[in-house]
């Protein structure tokens, strides 16, 4: 929310204002141990709390307390008891209709349906959030194919799964936004938990109900779940669309390498195969028939080319020496893989095969049915500020209004904000944050960066600050 947004914000900043002072005092031993963590992560304290006070103002919570900012879109009727109803009328009548400038409406807070409401409203944002990070990593995913030059790969695999993204989850998003955007004149009349419609035969659709037609029973839209106009027809396209990019996932890039790599072992077997291990040039000009190497000869020579270059580097070699000794045992490296995977023999040529057809079948049942855990797997974003939204509102409404106002005693209300107060800095500043902040990793690091992230050989190095070597004493 806002409140502890701001409070986040404003640590980070000053962590950061203070860095040098800060950085000297770790080097002596003198920050502690738990300070010294919130301090290494200044840089990742910053976004998260300008982020936490921009997503509190979209939900209008400041400790569970909104603010009323602007005029309310919604009255209570004396009729209807706490119930709310649209604007116009105690009852409903003469209804005119407008949406809240920005944000959520204040006057949803405290009210019977509250729960419900927000219960909704978080899990189709964490929906859209999840869908919209996932489609960026798959983005991300077409610059490996650039850099490597992997364009069967591009084509094969990196679109199909673009599509199938789009084409399920991607249309999911988009129905969410239309359901949003569509003006049904319902209302919660007497009863919070069901709506009352003017017009029977338009009512706001389960979209959970739609999704799972959708795969169920593609073209075939109940009147109960139409969102539009030939929305039969457009799922039905989507479907045929997103089941039509799983075998070209499977089996394009296997088949198309296998022609390519039968038609070099018929021009070097004519003696017109040039040697790739030559030039530099030469190197790269055969980039195509390291591609075709299965992924575990890619590893196992990725690996000793890694382990060779290190030794260089503990040896007196220039820099020359090591870079065309590490080219040179490359371009050695790859006809020599390249028979081990079966250019040189039809039989073994047809193992290769058909073990690239169960790799590619790994990563395709992979990317698939991730498609489904991963994008449910955002729902901890809902999770996560459900529990923060109902912990703050526990905190405000015993501490600060039934033990402290209610009260109607100083010394309870003293007493009252001490204990929120601490509550608010141990739970909700402290163990909360560190829970957000790990789940918000774990996404990053599962659900994204499987996208496009592979790690196949290569050291990770990671991200860190550039260290003072300047004398403490001075």
């Amino acid at each position: 929310d806002m409140l502890h947004g701001f409070f986040l914000l404003v640590a980070a900043i000053v962590l950061i204002l203070r860095e040098e002072s800060l950085q000297k005092q770790y080097k002596r031993g003198k920050l502690g141990e738990m300070f010294s963590y919130a301090f290494h992560a200044r840089y990742a304290l910053l976004p998260m709390g300008f982020f936490a006070v921009y997503c509190g103002s979209i939900y209008n919570d400041m400790a569970s307390v909104p603010l009323t900012l602007f005029a309310s879109s919604w009255t209570s009727g004396a009729s209807n008891g706490t119930y709310l109803v649209t604007s116009g009328g105690s009852d409903g009548s003469a209804a005119t209709y407008s949406v809240y400038p920005y944000g959520v409406d204040w006057n949803w807070y405290h009210k019977a349906n509250e729960l419900a409401f927000f219960n909704s409203l978080k899990m189709k944002m964490s929906v859209i959030l999840g869908v919209t990070h996932m489609v960026v990593g798959i983005c991300l995913s077409a610059l490996n194919y650039i850099f490597f030059k992997d364009f069967i790969g591009f084509w094969s695999e990196w679109l199909p799964r673009l599509i199938f993204m789009l084409a399920t989850f991607g249309y999911m998003c988009i129905i969410i936004i239309v359901k949003w955007s569509t003006n049904y004149e319902c209302q919660n009349n007497t009863d919070p938990f069901s709506l009352s419609c003017p017009n029977p035969d338009k009512q706001p659709p389960a979209l959970i109900q739609t999704m799972i037609k959708m795969f169920l029973s593609p073209g075939n839209v109940p009147p109960d779940l139409a969102l539009y106009e030939g929305q039969a027809f457009v799922q039905g396209f989507l479907i045929c669309i997103a089941v039509l990019t799983i075998p070209v996932m499977l089996f394009a890039k296997p088949v198309v390498v296998h022609m390519r790599s039968k038609n070099k072992r018929r021009r070097r077997e004519n003696g017109n195969y040039r040697s790739i291990a030559g030039s530099a040039s030469d190197v790269d000009s055969d980039h195509e028939l390291h591609v075709m190497l299965s992924s575990r000869a890619q590893n196992s020579m990725q690996s000793e080319l890694v382990s060779h270059y290190d030794d260089l580097e503990n040896g007196s070699h220039s820099h020359d020496a090591k870079v065309a000794a590490v080219r040179s045992q490359y371009s050695s490296s790859v006809p020599e893989r390249a028979e081990q995977c079966g250019d040189s023999d039809g039989d073994d040529h047809d193992d290769g095969m058909g073990e690239a057809l169960i790799h590619q079948g790994i990563h395709t049942i992979e990317f698939v049915l991730g498609a489904v855990s991963n994008t449910a797997s955002y729902l901890r974003l809902w999770a996560l500020s459900l529990a923060h939204a109902q912990l703050a509102k526990v905190f405000w409404s015993k501490m600060i209004i039934e033990y402290g106002v209610e009260s109607g005693g100083a010394l309870m209300l003293v007493c009252g904000y001490a204990v929120w107060a601490f509550a608010t800095f141990g739970v909700l500043l402290c163990m909360d944050l560190l829970e957000c902040f790990l789940h918000a990793l774990r996404l990053h690091w599962v659900e994204f960066q499987n996208k496009f992230y592979h790690g196949d050989g290569l050291k990770f190095q990671p991200f860190r600050l550039p260290t003072d070597h300047e004398d403490l004493d001075e």
